[in-house]
């Protein structure tokens, strides 16, 4: 059985068994998230587990580098310590190198490791397609602005509005 197939089959337990030596590693930040936190911390381990697997079915390390990539900035955006991402992507690692057949674990591990590099390598603010150089950036900061403050409506109107100046969708 292959990398991809083995966390797949066994990635409820994976997630489970990265999550608590993450919070065991790291209790003094992980515990003020409660049972809530460690629900949302197994799903994410999972969807971690899942990119990985994914990567690993198609022989495309940048597939997990570019997932690495979205999750620093994600976390980020929530406040969590710099080397957060490291961190994870480390457990996830030490993890994966318990579990996986042994002689099996070298493509997932090398692609983790390739992550572990990319990642520190990642700025921490994602670039931006907003650049101030086409006609319709202002009408779209406008737009992520409101989708950012929780606006739908205001957004949804600013495109209607948009639509019926004769902007094309």
């Amino acid at each position: 059985m292959d990398d991809a197939s083995f966390i797949l089959s066994n990635l409820e337990q994976i997630a489970a068994r990265t999550v608590e030596r993450q919070y065991f590693e790291s209790r003094g930040f992980w515990e003020r998230f409660g049972e809530e936190g460690k629900r949302k911390a197994l799903a994410d381990a999972t969807h971690h587990l899942r990119f990985l697997a994914e990567a690993l079915k198609t022989g495309e390390p940048s597939l997990f580098n570019q997932y690495a990539s979205w999750l620093k900035a994600l976390f980020l955006g929530l406040s969590f310590p710099p080397d957060t991402l490291e961190t994870t992507l480390r457990v996830l690692r030490e993890t994966l190198s318990e579990v996986l057949p042994s002689g099996k674990s070298a493509q997932a591990l090398s692609f983790i490791d390739t992550a572990l590099m990319f990642a520190q390598e990642i700025s921490p603010e994602p670039p931006s397609y907003l650049t101030g150089e086409t006609p319709l950036d202002k009408l779209a900061r406008q737009y992520l602005s409101h989708l950012l403050e929780g606006q739908k409506d205001s957004a949804f109107l600013l495109i209607q509005d948009a639509f019926k100046e004769g902007i094309p969708l």
